[in-house]
């Protein structure tokens, strides 16, 4: 008795391919060891090949597909140009910036900021002077100041003296602005009012009937 089955092999190029069936006999029970799969004779020899243990180096010349062409290179140099002209043109007003910061600083440190406020006998302001009190005496004296810029020791001013307020102007540049605080008393007018009501009145004239009896 025979069985018929498929077998696969492999081909002198190492690929399992399919054999037509064989007519195999039952009987054959027993592996032909010379048929046997051998991996110390079987086995291609590899140690003729050559391996590469770093990549290898490839000039600029190969990198062709790479390279900028003469327009690109032109459009690249416009860019670095536009850019360098900007900066040179920031750099200018900066320093434009820097040199009216300087004369407006020597202007307003030779500004006396002469305030005059109502206040008590004992110099206490009805009031307070604050940053927005300064920045307009000194716009209305020619400056262009905004409330922020301007710095005043413990915020605002509460009683007549003499103060500085510190005002930055551009950078590392600040001017340093002195303030005369002057009181305007309303005392003098309120005694002169309460003078009048006390005044005693004059006494009236005698009627000229009375004066003949």
């Amino acid at each position: 008795m025979s069985d018929s089955k498929e077998t696969n092999e492999l081909d002198s190029y190492g690929v399992w391919v399919k054999n037509p069936p064989k007519t195999v006999d039952s009987s054959e029970t027993s592996v032909n060891s010379d048929d046997a799969f051998n991996f110390d004779t079987d086995l291609p020899d590899f140690s003729d090949l050559d391996v590469i243990d770093e990549p290898s180096d490839i000039s600029a010349s190969d990198n062709s597909g790479d390279a900028l062409s003469a327009e690109d290179l032109a459009g690249l140099a416009d860019t670095v140009a536009y850019f360098e002209g900007r900066k040179a043109e920031i750099e200018a007003r900066k320093e434009a910036k820097r040199k009216d910061a300087a004369s407006t600083k020597d202007k307003l440190e030779a500004t006396l900021v002469d305030l005059t406020v109502p206040a008590a006998a004992n110099g206490k302001l009805y009031g307070a002077v604050t940053s927005q009190t300064v920045a307009d005496f000194l716009n209305k004296n020619g400056f262009d100041i905004e409330r922020k810029r301007i710095e005043i020791q413990g915020v605002t001013i509460k009683s007549v003296g003499h103060y500085t307020a510190l005002i930055h102007l551009y950078e590392s540049t600040n001017a340093e602005v002195k303030i005369s605080v002057k009181g305007q008393t309303t005392d003098s007018k309120a005694e002169e009012v309460s003078s009048k009501k006390e005044a005693p009145a004059e006494p009236a004239e005698t009627p000229a009937e009375e004066k003949a009896e």
